[in-house]
């Protein structure tokens, strides 16, 4: 659920949805949520979405569904209830995100008592991303991290590289983690039962590529009761065609701080998957419920996507600086 244009909003991941015959009932299903939720908060109700990974006809059905099809609508761009990006690169998909995100709206944010500079942000609601190659052109020149800081990201806290082939059967948490998307993924010490949830997609992967059900879940129930939950809450591995699809679920993004190192070290984890089980290549998706700027970083952010042009006088002033 998430608060905007004034109502309440639901949006709700779905990894594999038969169209024909259980898009109504589910959208139904998050129709009455929406309105029960929002009659006992006493909040406006606003709009439905479901990001579908794995949407389908089977073949018995596909008749039936050309009959009652309508002609597909795609929206790019940026609406009122969604933005949706495409880019070649995560370079540009980033730089693309800092754009429509910093010319977005303006939101009080909970984090104001405790960070004066995260009191307001730019945000913009349901952002999904599309990069087409992203194993090329992967960082910005004026992203806030290192590529080596991006590959230890990836490694550590993300995946645990180390044993991504083998099954996790014992903690992996450092002293003072409380959590790692790593951790939630393969050994949550929390869980009553334990399933490296990465390990047992892979061997899947690896018996039947046309696996639907390679889900990883990163959220858990107790979150809600937590100061800082999980901002990713999971992520889906899928065939499409010759290649392995990594979709990968945010509840929040921080765009400037966050976003980039996030977008590289999944792509990283969906690029060592494809090459373990088979795939000739990947595709990255990028989904954020809420795609926000703190105030403290729109000095930066417009520095990236407005760089000041020197001035002649400026260029002289620097000469001159140089032979003192």
């Amino acid at each position: 659920f998430l608060y905007f244009n004034g109502k309440l909003n639901l949006t709700a991941f779905i990894r594999s949805l038969d169209a024909y015959n259980y898009f109504i009932p589910n959208s139904d299903f998050l129709n009455y949520m929406l309105e029960e939720v929002s009659a006992k908060s006493k909040l406006e109700k606003g709009s439905i979405a479901m990001l579908v990974s794995c949407p389908h006809v089977y073949t018995r059905d596909i008749e039936k569904a050309k009959n009652e099809a309508e002609p597909p609508k795609e929206s790019f761009g940026v609406s009122s209830e969604a933005t949706h990006l495409v880019e070649d690169y995560m370079s540009t998909a980033w730089h693309s995100a800092l754009e429509v995100v910093y010319h977005g709206r303006e939101k009080q944010t909970e984090w104001g008592e405790i960070f004066e500079g995260q009191k307001v942000s730019r945000f913009l609601p349901r952002l999904f991303i599309e990069v087409r190659k992203p194993e090329e052109y992967q960082i910005h020149d004026k992203a806030p991290f290192t590529k080596e800081y991006g590959i230890e990201y990836a490694h550590n806290y993300v995946i645990y590289a180390g044993q991504i082939d083998e099954p996790v059967n014992k903690p992996i948490l450092k002293e003072g983690e409380v959590y790692t998307y790593a951790e939630r993924a393969r050994y949550c010490v929390d869980d009553n039962i334990k399933v490296d949830q990465l390990y047992a997609c892979i061997q899947k992967l690896k018996e039947e590529k046309c696996r639907r059900d390679c889900y990883v879940g990163i959220a858990r129930p107790w979150d809600l009761t937590g100061w800082e939950p999980p901002c990713l809450r999971g992520y889906q591995l899928f065939c499409l065609g010759n290649r392995l699809a990594g979709i990968f679920y945010m509840r929040s993004n921080d765009v400037y701080g966050a976003m980039h190192a996030n977008m590289f070290a999944f792509a990283t984890l969906t690029a060592y998957v494809s090459e373990l089980t088979g795939f000739s290549s990947y595709a990255y998706y990028h989904f954020a419920n809420d795609a926000h700027i703190y105030s403290e970083f729109l000095d930066a952010v417009r520095e990236i996507l407005y760089p000041k042009t020197p001035t002649f006088s400026d260029s002289l002033s620097r000469g001159r600086k140089r032979y003192l």
